[in-house]
């Protein structure tokens, strides 16, 4: 592999390159690594400060901590103190697991109807897709059908519930909801679509609807909070376009067209903490990036530049600084956002999901490999590689202090990634 970089880059935060120095995370943009209570863990954007990972693994691969068979669904994990978190489909029902970090045994269970409808389409299962979200004392989920309910994360008692479709006409996503909540202030904010919001927002504490976005065609991917010249805005893929929504009141402050023969957009855009977006999908769409500017209030966006050939699908990245991480189909790459091309790629990393912690990398790919990674923008470097899953390994992975928890539709397995457990 060449790279017309001389810097070798530690992933240690959304930090912009500085040659010939090694990075370190700053103090506002450390992580914290006790806890994962929501979709990307404490950022939302898959990287932990360093958690102390050992420099490799034995043969054998990584010590498995426990084992906690599942139903369907591909929901990731989520961690609170003692305390672990995950969404399963059980016969016609989605149940909310709260289990012990300590053994995986069940703490509490809760169960609620989700049920596909015909124009739904079951060919990977039926759900949950959705990550839920721990707020305060509260655990939201969204299950296949858009029914939003929301628990007592002790207790595990059922606080609220909301038919997104029933009650607001939200669109009915053909292979099920799967956009993850997100908090902000006193609210949970759920992707919906129809003729009435694009996003609602609804008190945690009965679930009334206290805030609204205008309308837009919604896709696949989770919201985030973005801070872009000034604004807070929840940004997101729709179906043909990404687009900005203020926080304030509502409105979509800026819209850019991009879109896939099948009009799916799965993978969020990647902020680079300045003056950029990065923006990827699947198929015939590839990757744009843009940026913004602010004239008489308005925010202006335009195209820094365009590459059809790569593209990621349904899978997670890393962006530092400039310098994306993130596999196009079976290819591994790093990718140069600010120039649009790529650096390098390495083959045999189909649909991985990338997590960084300090100054390494794990990579989890489709087929259940998992993998402990040196990204820099010169190469790859393999550490240690070992199967954990069985194929469709689709759910991203969590990691709290030195515990990696990976799950597919069968089961949950936390492993001890640290140097006691090498």
């Amino acid at each position: 592999m060449h790279s017309r970089y001389g810097t070798r880059l530690h992933i240690l935060g959304l930090l912009a390159l500085a040659p010939l120095m090694t990075l370190t995370v700053l103090a506002e943009d450390a992580a914290d690594v006790s806890s994962w209570l929501e979709w990307g863990g404490p950022q939302r954007n898959f990287m932990q400060e360093d958690a102390g990972l050992a420099e490799t693994w034995p043969e054998s691969g990584p010590k498995v901590l426990w084992t906690k068979e599942l139903g369907g669904g591909y929901s990731s994990v989520l961690v609170e103190g003692d305390m672990v978190y995950t969404v399963e489909h059980r016969g016609e029902d989605d149940v909310v697991l709260a289990l012990s970090a300590a053994d995986g045994r069940t703490k509490w269970e809760a169960a609620y109807p989700s049920k596909p409808v015909e124009d739904q389409s079951i060919e990977f299962g039926k759900g949950p897709n959705s990550t839920a979200l721990i707020a305060g004392d509260r655990l939201c989920s969204i299950g296949y059908n858009a029914h939003l309910h929301c628990f007592d994360k002790t207790t595990g008692k059922k606080v609220w519930m909301r038919d997104l479709v029933g009650e607001y006409g939200a669109t009915r996503s053909h292979f099920g909801y799967s956009a993850a909540l997100i908090a902000h202030e006193d609210l949970v904010l759920a992707v919906v679509g129809g003729e009435q919001a694009g996003m609602m927002g609804f008190a945690l504490a009965d679930g009334e609807p206290k805030w609204k976005s205008e309308t837009f065609d919604v896709s696949y991917d989770s919201p985030q909070i973005i801070d872009i010249l000034g604004e807070k805005q929840v940004v997101l893929m729709g179906a043909t376009e990404v687009l900005g929504i203020a926080l304030a009141d509502g409105k979509i402050r800026w819209r850019r067209v991009h879109v896939n023969q099948y009009k799916t957009n799965c993978t969020g855009p990647f902020w680079n903490g300045k003056d950029l977006l990065f923006v990827t999908a699947q198929a015939d769409a590839g990757s744009r990036t843009l940026r913004f500017s602010k004239k008489d209030g308005s925010i202006h966006v335009e195209d820094v530049n365009e590459n059809k050939k790569f593209g990621m699908f349904h899978n997670t990245g890393l962006l530092v600084g400039d310098i994306l991480y993130g596999a196009s189909g079976n290819i591994l790459s790093a990718y140069d956002i600010r120039q649009g091309e790529e650096i390098w790629k390495e083959r045999g990393f189909p649909k991985t999901n990338l997590l960084a912690a300090g100054d390494k990398a794990l990579s989890l790919d489709e087929n259940g490999k998992l993998s402990l990674l040196t990204l820099s923008p010169e190469k790859v470097t393999v550490h240690a590689s070992h199967s954990v899953l069985d194929k469709p390994a689709w759910t991203p992975p969590t990691l709290v202090g030195t515990t990696l928890y990976v799950r597919n539709k069968e089961k949950l397995v936390a492993l001890e990634l640290g140097a006691s457990g090498s």
